[in-house]
């Protein structure tokens, strides 16, 4: 029953990907942000109501601090992933959301001294990088270079909220952390939307965008319950993998119903890609 819960997080992963395409169109990045992340707070604070379970009077003063830090990461992160959504197509942003497991590959390398099958850990980040640079060379009318900022800064800024939310949030109860960690986002991205109201960066919401936009939400907090029941019953290694690939059905339904182009070099990339995370998951 895990692996239908890892395929179905993973098709609602790319489902919410596509959503959020729909959704910011003509709406600005941290109105999306904002949006999404309420819908997705009220189910991770829906499930630490109902399990019955506290945990605030734990939390340490070190604990609310690294919080906050790594919710104004993922803040950042998910605006900017918005802000490439709204610029570029599906598949080049799919593509890009790799980049952060091929930095957090490198991380483990550097900073975190795992070094153990040096060789293979080598190949599958040659591997991710090479498949990204490919699934990016897709031809596109829009900006590439603004695309490609925008996922990077995406995942800089998705590997710096993971590697706070992993070095100093000591909570444990993940549907508390996630809450508290989603709250914050949710400030972060009012806030900014704010900001960007008074200097005239937002607009009026479309009916049709506002839509698309709580789908994703909805989409992404079902994921999460998923992500949570396959983690806690299955093999964590094969639950990982088949949620990373995610990203190739996001290709799928951005071709499908958005009718956007998958080129042979995508196909190569992300067979690249997914090889690259087999071999990371599985031979290390």
């Amino acid at each position: 029953m895990w692996i239908v819960y890892s395929i179905g997080t993973a098709v609602l992963l790319a489902l919410s990907a596509l959503f959020a395409k729909c959704g910011v169109k003509r709406a600005h990045p941290t109105v999306v942000t904002s949006l999404r992340t309420l819908v997705i707070a009220i189910f991770a604070w829906v499930v630490f109501f109902t399990s019955g379970s506290s945990g605030f009077s734990a939390i340490s003063g070190t604990s609310f601090l690294y919080i906050a830090l790594t919710g104004a990461a993922f803040a950042a992160a998910m605006i900017c992933y918005h802000s490439a959504l709204k610029k570029g197509d599906l598949v080049r942003v799919s593509a890009l959301e790799k980049a952060a497991s091929f930095l957090m590959m490198l991380i483990a390398v550097v900073l975190y001294n795992r070094t153990s099958l040096l060789y293979i850990r080598i190949i599958a980040m040659a591997l991710l990088a090479v498949g990204i640079i490919l699934m990016l060379t897709k031809k596109s009318r829009s900006g590439s270079g603004t695309v490609i900022l925008y996922g990077m800064l995406y995942a800089v800024a998705a590997v710096a909220a993971h590697v706070l939310d992993s070095t100093g949030i000591n909570v444990r109860n993940s549907a508390l952390s996630l809450a508290l960690i989603l709250t914050v986002v949710l400030i972060v991205s009012l806030v900014s939307s704010f900001v960007c109201g008074l200097s005239g960066g937002t607009g009026r919401l479309p009916m049709s965008e506002l839509m698309f936009t709580l789908l994703s939400g909805f989409s992404a907090g079902l994921a999460w319950l998923g992500y949570r029941y396959a983690m806690s019953n299955g093999d964590t290694s094969t639950v990982t993998v088949i949620i990373s690939m995610s990203f190739a059905v996001s290709v799928g339904l951005a071709s499908l119903f958005l009718k956007e182009k998958v080129s042979w070099k995508t196909v190569c990339g992300m067979l690249l890609i997914a090889v690259g995370i087999l071999m990371y998951e599985f031979m290390i």
